[in-house]
């Protein structure tokens, strides 16, 4: 089977080294959806 490479890597090597920043991403738009929901609570309390 030939291997493929990105940039001096395999593709699973890749996947593993960019796995964190995924996963940093997704608990940053976590945090910014809870942040709006606790926004729109207090609006919707004070009306």
């Amino acid at each position: 089977m030939q291997e493929i490479y990105c940039y001096g890597k395999t593709p699973w090597q890749t996947f593993q080294d960019a796995k964190h920043l995924a996963q940093m991403k997704m608990l940053d738009t976590l945090h910014q959806i809870d942040t709006v929901n606790e926004v729109l609570s207090v609006n919707s309390s004070s009306v």
